[in-house]
Parts: C-alpha cells; structure tokens; sequence
C-alpha cells in the first residue's frame, strides 16, 4: 500500500504538456495533494494501530 501511494505522489503517469485546470490549478497538483492526504492517513494508521511502544502492561 505503502509503495503505491509513494509511486502516485510522482506526476510522471500525466501527458507532458497537460494544462487541464481545476479550480485554477492543474489536475496533476490536485491528485499528489489528494494522494499525500491519503498517504498521512494510511500512516497515521499504521503507527497508531501497529506501534509498539513497550509501555503497555498485558499483566
């Protein structure tokens, strides 16, 4: 999951030359702020479901 998100951040995959705005901005700039969005969330998961801190007592 990781990797894919960290591949879309990259505007490569648009056609060179593309100037399709949305909004006044280019497309390319709202998918890799969509695509960091998601990126943030995915590792804010990550860290607070599977990090291990060693504080909590199981006893």
């Amino acid at each position: 999951m990781f990797a894919v998100l960290f591949v879309l951040l990259n505007p490569w995959y648009f056609p060179a030359g593309s100037s399709r705005l949305v909004g006044g901005v280019p497309l390319w700039a709202w998918v890799i702020l969509a695509v960091c969005l998601a990126l943030s969330v995915f590792l804010h998961f990550v860290c607070a479901v599977y990090w291990q801190t060693g504080d909590e007592s199981d006893e």
